[in-house]
């Protein structure tokens, strides 16, 4: 029954938005902006609703945030900015509503609501004293300004000659990457922790990483490594499966950045994007093979940020299109 309801329901929404949608090539965009993010925002509020309790519940809650994500597909012809925020606030619920449908117990409705809108994990976000932290707030403004720079750079990257051409861009668009993620994670954190909430830092420090399984699993993007290894990587390495496990939080991701890519680009760059993570397990296989692990500390950096450099445009080149820098 619930997810009969839930079907039309959501069904019903994004034929409405269709409709709309079509309507706004004559001039009426702004209509279909607000749509667009309304239907979202609805169906978030959904799923944190009905993903508690029962499995049927929980089932029907993973089955909206399923058919939320066609919402940003079946906006191509609307207003760019708000096929962007719903695609944002779309995929988050995703994320989220696959988190709820594992809790037990269940939180409180209101706790439910929050957590299917918020970036990180609410769970694991602890209470401090309201204040200001300057030093973090001193460090988002100059990775901000990092950022502004290193994408001007790959902006600017020289025509001539072609070599120098894409050096210059993959390099500063490795930076830039990094960057805006700092500046995004401090933006958040220090406007929490204005409010009394404290949240664990996005990354810890990737240029240390002595391997790539140190790197994807300990210190980059902290926020989906640990959502992977709880949902995808834990529940077959717990039954035997670790090279299941380790291929499938890595098909996992790719399957994560496929979606998003080729929702703001197209399937070509999508499976670029994707690519990237694929590759990763064989690449952890081999590590392990010449035993990076058991080498200084020189070795397993010179290995691992190496190999992040040399693959990076398979990650940075789509996100580049994405911002329009072709």
């Amino acid at each position: 029954m619930w997810i009969d309801w839930t079907s039309n329901l959501i069904s019903v929404l994004i034929k409405l938005s269709i409709y709309r949608g079509r309507r706004s090539q004559a001039g009426n965009q702004g209509v279909t902006t607000g749509l667009g993010i309304t239907i979202t925002i609805a169906g978030g509020f959904l799923v944190g609703l009905v993903t508690t309790g029962p499995a049927v519940r929980r089932i029907a809650g993973i089955f909206i945030a399923a058919v939320i994500l066609l919402l940003p597909v079946a906006m191509k012809t609307s207003p760019e900015v708000s096929r962007r925020v719903t695609l944002t606030l779309a995929s988050i619920i995703a994320l989220r509503a696959i988190d709820l449908s594992t809790e037990v117990p269940s939180r409180s409705l209101a706790w439910r609501v929050l957590h299917v809108f918020m970036p990180f994990d609410t769970r694991l976000a602890r209470r401090c004293r309201p204040h200001l932290d300057f030093r973090q707030a001193l460090g988002t403004i100059v990775w901000a300004v990092l950022s502004y720079a290193a994408f001007r750079a790959a902006a600017n990257s020289p025509v001539a000659p072609l070599t120098a051409h894409y050096l210059v861009r993959w390099l500063s668009a490795i930076v830039w990457v990094m960057a805006l993620f700092e500046t995004l994670a401090g933006v958040i954190s220090v406007t929490l922790t204005m409010v009394g909430v404290q949240i664990p830092s996005l990354h810890d420090a990737p240029h240390k990483s002595r391997t790539l399984r140190e790197f994807w699993s300990v210190r980059w993007n902290k926020i989906i490594s640990r959502w992977l290894r709880d949902h995808v990587y834990t529940p077959l390495a717990r039954r035997g499966y670790d090279d299941a496990a380790l291929l499938a939080s890595f098909a996992a991701s790719a399957a994560i950045h496929f979606y998003i890519t080729s929702v703001l680009l197209n399937a070509r760059w999508a499976l670029l994007m994707a690519a990237l993570f694929l590759i990763q397990g064989p690449l952890l296989w081999a590590e392990d093979a010449l035993r990076i692990r058991q080498r200084t500390v020189l070795v397993g950096r010179l290995w691992t940020l190496g190999l992040v450099i040399l693959l990076s445009p398979l990650f940075t080149e789509p996100v580049l299109r994405i911002f329009h820098l072709s």
